[in-house]
């Protein structure tokens, strides 16, 4: 895995919410935008 697939299961999982019955979701306002995707990475390096 590469430096941005992790970076981004790291960012869905960090979001992710679950339901009562065991459903996954995300609000699409909690999802990042490319800007704030590479930040991320910029951050960690």
């Amino acid at each position: 895995m590469n430096d941005l697939e992790i970076s981004n299961n790291t960012i869905f999982e960090s979001i992710k919410r679950i339901d009562n019955e065991g459903r996954e979701y995300w609000y699409a306002r909690e999802l990042p935008t490319p800007e704030k995707k590479f930040k991320s990475i910029r951050k960690r390096k």
